[in-house]
């Protein structure tokens, strides 16, 4: 699971960075839209992760974990349910501090967007003043 959750976090400081840098080449509006598509890609992520964390919920249930061990055969089941819980209980640590994670960013992602937005308004607003006087 890390090894998926640095590639993404890597790919969305370099987008941002890249947002920031290309902003004296790219209009506010550009920009805001680039920060929804990640704000997009971040939630849906935020799904996919929710769904597992879901799935290993119910994976915990002391039926479900003798269930999957049910074709093991061991002379000591207990340690078996036991090592099988400590695996989910782990995995499903690690999802809740990704999804953290991805709640941050979302945050930070939206309060870009809204100064994005905001910056274009007045972008646009620049463009309008300049005409007016012009014609």
């Amino acid at each position: 699971m890390k090894t998926l959750l640095r590639p993404v976090l890597a790919t969305l400081f370099l987008i941002g960075m890249l947002t920031i840098t290309g902003s004296a080449q790219t209009s506010a509006q550009e920009i805001a839209d680039n920060l929804r598509l990640q704000l997009n890609e971040v939630e849906v992520r935020q799904a996919e992760l929710q769904a597992r964390k879901e799935q290993l919920e119910d994976d915990l249930n002391p039926e479900n974990i003798q269930r999957s061990l049910a074709g093991v055969g061991s002379t000591r089941p207990e340690d078996l349910r036991e090592q099988r819980r400590r695996q989910l209980e782990l995995a499903k640590a690690r999802i809740v501090v990704e999804l953290d994670q991805l709640d941050r960013t979302h945050a930070r992602l939206e309060a870009a967007i809204v100064q994005a937005d905001a910056e274009a308004y007045w972008e646009s607003a620049d463009v309008v003043v300049q005409k007016g006087p012009d014609n």
